[in-house]
């Protein structure tokens, strides 16, 4: 048996001390509440003891037992990897997206909009030196409210290429965007 134990149906607002002062032992070695990136609980957490007999008689103990009002389950930790987060999942999708040859369009898509931004605020980002050809931006908006994502027009392919290697990852209303050409839906009609 392995000294680390799983610890599921965790209530949300179990912090690490909470699970800690929970678990005490002399024994425990750290206990850790699985958090996904923007620091929100997964619900788990995974508490390490010295020994596999400590991590034994801890599952023994505390199976069933109550922490902030709800039955915690505790098992044997059985190691699997945790899945990708889904930020470095959508990085990964970005990179892909990005690696597809030379532009054929002066349109680029542009992705993680807030959802507060609105044309002016797009127009201004990519057009913050005043040369960058600017033709048009478009915030792409469903039943009045926005998707997050936007259409920028410039005057040039090579003008769109530049703004999507300068503009790919950077911060605008708070929030990291991602560029790419545009690419028509194959099959079915844009619904903006």
């Amino acid at each position: 048996m392995e000294r680390s134990v799983f610890v599921g149906n965790l209530a949300y607002a179990v912090t690490d001390n909470d699970l800690m002062r929970h678990v005490a032992s002399p024994h425990v070695v750290s206990a850790k509440v699985a958090c996904m990136p923007d620091g929100r609980s997964r619900g788990y957490g995974i508490v390490e003891y010295s020994t596999a007999d400590a991590a034994a008689e801890a599952i023994v103990l505390l199976n069933d037992t109550l922490l902030n009002d709800r039955p915690m389950f505790v098992r044997e930790d059985r190691g699997r990897a945790a899945p990708p987060a889904p930020a470095a999942r959508s990085q990964q999708q970005r990179q892909q997206q990005l690696a597809v040859g030379p532009l054929t369009t002066p349109r680029i898509f542009v992705g993680n909009l807030a959802f507060s931004a609105v044309d002016a605020d797009v127009k201004r980002h990519f057009d913050a030196d005043n040369d960058s050809g600017v033709v048009s931006a478009e915030v792409l908006m469903r039943g009045g409210r926005s998707r997050g994502c936007a259409i920028v027009e410039f005057a040039s392919i090579d003008a769109a290429q530049a703004a999507i290697d300068r503009f790919t990852e950077s911060e605008l209303l708070g929030r990291k965007i991602f560029c790419r050409e545009d690419r028509p839906f194959q099959g079915r009609q844009r619904k903006f």
